[in-house]
């Protein structure tokens, strides 16, 4: 959230370059935390529909976010709008932060027993 959010203030190359390059090494963490901690929530007897589940469900919003936005900024490829391009940014780093926030709020039951 907080990368989108600066990425959204930089204008030279070298700081896009940054910031891509810090994108992609928290982009791994968060495929290491989706792929390594979500199967261990959910019991044995439904893990790998609940993993498939939730998989869909981040594909799917992969293939939307990018049209949803296209759809908010018609005149992308004009000069001068750098303003609506930012509030797609804006738009995301908040939605990145709810989606932090609701996983923090989650129960924890799992920690410290075996799963079944």
């Amino acid at each position: 959230m907080a990368s989108i959010f600066i990425f959204s203030a930089v204008n030279d190359e070298a700081s896009n370059i940054g910031l891509n390059v810090m994108e992609y090494f928290f982009q791994s963490m968060f495929n290491a935390v989706l792929y390594g901690w979500t199967p261990e929530v959910f019991p044995a007897p439904i893990r790998g529909t609940a993993c498939g589940v939730a998989s869909f469900w981040g594909r799917l919003f992969g293939i939307i976010a990018p049209l949803t936005a296209q759809s908010l900024v018609p005149n992308a490829g004009l000069k001068g709008s750098g303003g609506a391009i930012n509030h797609i940014l804006y738009l995301a780093g908040g939605i990145t932060l709810g989606c932090v926030i609701t996983t923090s709020l989650l129960p924890n039951k799992a920690l410290g027993r075996q799963s079944m």
